[in-house]
């Protein structure tokens, strides 16, 4: 019951993973005005029609000078996520666009994956994953 209320709480969020951090000497608003501009740039690329005058950036994690967080950004629906998802992996090569996905949801592509690229028994892997909770 738990995953469903998580997976209902994010299927309006999208993640950006790759962008490059704002300058650390730059106070935190200027930060989240450059990521904020940064993300509609993004946004307006994979969907011109999309209004991102009411989007509201997050980074993710704790800010580390050798790490890039990635930034979460609650669109107004599941619609207007699909649309950006599917339009986003023919136009960005460096930046990734990504469903905001629950812990297990994000294990368990994990294990299509592993399962895909190599001859590893997907059923061991899965298992693997899933118990390690």
């Amino acid at each position: 019951m738990a995953e469903f209320t998580e997976k209902q709480k994010r299927r309006n969020n999208i993640v950006i993973f790759k962008v490059a951090e704002p300058d650390q000497n730059k106070s935190l608003e200027k930060q989240k005005v450059i990521d904020k501009n940064t993300v509609s740039a993004i946004l307006n690329t994979v969907a011109p029609d999309l209004p991102t005058t009411n989007i509201k950036p997050i980074r993710l994690g704790a800010s580390a000078e050798s790490k890039i967080r990635p930034i979460k950004v609650i669109l107004e629906n599941e619609t207007t996520v699909s649309s950006v998802l599917k339009n986003s992996n023919s136009n960005f090569k460096q930046i990734i666009v990504a469903a905001d996905r629950t812990k297990r949801r994000d294990k368990w592509s994990t294990i299509k994956k592993l399962s895909k690229n190599s001859m590893i028994e997907s059923t061991t892997v899965m298992l693997t994953l899933l118990t390690s909770e």
